[in-house]
């Protein structure tokens, strides 16, 4: 789904499974690694935005990996995935001026179609894996 922001509030991107998950991945289009969750609490930013970007790693028992955006700028704006080795949910981020949008919701669809999510599934399926051999 698509969630209409302006420049310099904070945003909430919901990402919710029906159970804890091994890891977690948040990825921004096309390929930017933004941060890795796991159920226990651990949090890896790969891309930590200045400390604006924020976790709640006591959730992800619950099957809850939402992240919060703070102070939003033009770079944060697209299409973002949470990923784990089974399921997607894509999040659209779309500048709101008044009442029009920066970037034109048909953009954000493209983005966030299912192919392209279930090709990222593979690449993070991968990666994932890789990352837990890391932390073992």
């Amino acid at each position: 789904h698509n969630l209409n922001t302006k420049l310099g509030s904070s945003v909430l991107l919901p990402c919710n499974f029906t159970q804890a998950q091994n890891i977690v991945s948040w990825i921004q289009s096309p390929t930017v690694n933004v941060v890795t969750i796991t159920p226990t609490g651990r949090v890896n930013f790969s891309d930590p935005r200045f400390g604006r970007i924020h976790t709640f790693p006591n959730e992800g028992s619950l099957g809850n990996y939402s992240i919060s955006i703070s102070n939003v700028n033009h770079t944060d704006l697209g299409c973002y995935r949470c990923l784990n080795q089974e399921k997607c949910v894509q999040v659209g981020l779309v500048l709101e001026t008044g009442k029009h949008y920066l970037c034109p919701t048909s953009i954000i669809n493209f983005c966030c179609s299912s192919f392209h999510c279930n090709k990222l599934l593979i690449i993070i399926t991968f990666t994932i894996f890789a990352i837990s051999l890391l932390i073992l």
